[in-house]
C-alpha cells in the first residue's frame, strides 16, 4: 500500500516548516491557500479542565509542519514569507528533504488510531507503573481490565494493598 503511494509521489519531496509559537493551524491554512500540500500530525489526548476530563488534539511535533514541494514547480522560497511560518528547516541552501516514505509511514501509523497506551495492553497479574496524578511512579499489579479502558490495580500503600481503578493511558509496564 505504501509502495503504490510512493510511486505516484516521485516528482517532489517533503520538507519541514517551523511555525511561530501556537500558530500551527494558522500556518497550515496559509500554506494550503498557497496551494501547498501540508501535513500536521496530531494525537488525541485526555486532559483535565476544571473538574472534567476532555479529549483534545495535541501536535505530535509542536511548531512543525510537513510540506510537500513539487520538484522544480513549487516556489519554495515563498514558504519563509508565509504568515504564521517562522522558517523552513534548511540543509545547505535548500529545504531539507525528509527520507522517502517518512511522512507517508507517519500518516499510516497515525491513521491506525494509535493511543499512548490501551487497557488491552495489560494482562491480569502484570506489573505496571502509574504515570502522573497522586499515584505517580507507584507500582502495582493488574487485577482487572474492563471494556472502557479502565484498569484496576493493587498498590502497596500504608502497609496493605489498596485497589485503585485508573485509565489505561496512565499506566506503563513495570517489567
Amino acid at each position: 500500500m505504501l509502495d503504490c503511494y510512493l510511486e505516484k509521489r516521485a516528482n517532489g519531496f517533503w520538507c519541514v516548516v517551523q511555525s511561530k509559537p501556537t500558530k500551527e493551524l494558522f500556518a497550515l491554512r496559509q500554506l494550503s491557500n498557497q496551494g501547498f500540500e501540508v501535513y500536521f500530525p496530531t494525537l488525541s489526548k485526555q486532559i483535565k479542565r476544571g473538574r472534567k476530563y476532555v479529549v483534545v488534539d495535541r501536535p505530535l511535533f509542536p511548531r512543525y509542519l510537513f510540506v510537500w514541494i513539487e520538484a522544480n514547480a513549487s516556489p519554495w522560497r515563498s514558504l519563509n514569507g508565509t504568515l504564521g511560518v517562522s522558517s523552513v528547516v534548511m540543509m545547505g541552501g535548500s529545504p531539507g528533504r525528509l527520507p522517502d516514505g517518512f511522512v507517508e509511514a507517519l500518516q499510516l501509523r497515525l491513521s491506525e488510531k494509535v493511543s499512548d497506551n490501551s487497557a488491552n495492553d495489560f494482562k491480569v497479574g502484570a506489573r505496571v507503573r502509574v504515570l502522573g496524578g497522586p499515584f505517580d511512579d507507584l507500582c502495582g499489579e493488574v487485577v482487572s481490565v474492563d471494556k472502557t479502558a479502565r484498569v484496576t490495580i493493587l498498590l502497596d500503600m500504608l502497609a496493605r494493598q489498596v485497589p485503585v481503578t485508573l485509565n489505561g493511558g496512565k499506566l506503563i509496564s513495570a517489567a
